[in-house]
């Protein structure tokens, strides 16, 4: 799936239809009318839109994460990955992406979640590394969510140093937490695991 198709759903989604004005009754229609007031203008400035952060949110192992949009280069169904000999254990292996090889990594081990894989839904998001493209296995894509950048919130102190490196911050929409996470420390293949 392409990223500007979910975006296109997105903007689609926020769209509402327009409200139909009552129909006046016929006494209504007769009766003449009195001008409309015009609406009282404020008489401070409006405060200026409030930023918003885009994440495609997905799942893993049963909780939400996100990226963020702008990280994202498209959304794949699970397609043939081939093993690489001594690689670490949250590398899948690499996949063919129009020609160029990309290595995949299991997010969950990566994030070092424990479990095992979940569901039919799996995806593979191919995400802006720190040298170059890679895959991010994820048990299911939930959204994309519009959040207001004032709802993103420093991560809690007390995680430990082996999963604070990878959340970049943690957002409440709707009564959920989701964890927002660094992209280029969750994808660089070339640090060891903690």
């Amino acid at each position: 799936m392409d990223i500007a198709k979910i975006r296109k759903k997105l903007k689609g989604a926020g769209k509402a239809p327009a409200e139909e004005a009552p129909r006046p009754s016929e006494k209504q229609a007769q009766e003449p009318q009195e001008p409309a007031e015009a609406p009282a203008q404020p008489l401070s400035p409006q405060a200026p839109p409030q930023e918003e952060v885009e994440l495609l949110v997905f799942r893993l192992m049963g909780e939400e994460y996100a990226f963020r949009v702008e990280d994202i280069q498209e959304i794949l169904r699970p397609q043939r990955i081939t093993r690489v000999p001594r690689a670490q254990e949250y590398v899948l292996g690499v996949t063919s992406l129009r020609g160029k090889v990309v290595p995949v990594l299991e997010l969950r081990k990566r994030l070092l979640l424990g479990g095992e894989a979940e569901g039919a839904k799996r995806r593979i998001l191919i995400v802006k590394g720190p040298k170059g493209f890679i895959g991010a296995m994820v048990d299911e894509v939930v959204d994309v969510l519009k959040v207001p950048q004032s709802a993103l919130k420093e991560p809690p102190g007390h995680l430990p140093d082996n999963l604070e490196r990878f959340i970049e911050g943690v957002a409440l929409w709707q009564g959920q937490f989701i964890s927002l996470l660094k992209v280029e420390e969750t994808t660089d293949i070339t640090k060891e695991a903690p």
